[in-house]
């Protein structure tokens, strides 16, 4: 298997804080049987090893919409939060990212998450 980085590698810095973490971009025209097949299971583990090996969080963002130009919705998920290749729609709410055309991504490097 060939190993493979996130899409995105990033790094945080405020003040004294440093901190790098890693997104990876998927995109969907649609639902599939309520919900979403995000990844194959190679990769799924290929993230969580990166992830590991390089001690960072790693993030998962799912667009979904007409085209990765014209998103209806978009959704901002930890990678230790997905332990299936394939997730539902109801497990997608909470990760929801509203007004997403307007606002900017934030990292917050207390408690590692990503809006």
């Amino acid at each position: 298997m060939l190993f493979r980085s996130p899409d995105l590698t990033l790094e945080f810095h405020l003040r004294d804080i440093s901190q790098t973490f890693a997104v990876e971009c998927k995109f969907r025209s649609d639902y599939y049987r309520d919900g979403i097949e995000w990844c194959k299971s190679y990769q799924l583990e290929n993230y969580r090893q990166y992830s590991q090996r390089f001690r960072i969080p790693v993030f998962v963002v799912i667009g979904v919409g007409y085209s990765p130009y014209e998103l209806d919705e978009l959704y901002v998920i930890p990678l230790k939060a997905m332990q299936h290749t394939f997730v539902s729609k109801e497990f997608l709410k909470p990760y929801l990212k509203y007004n997403f055309h307007a606002s900017n991504f934030y990292f917050d490097p207390q408690t590692h998450t990503l809006r």
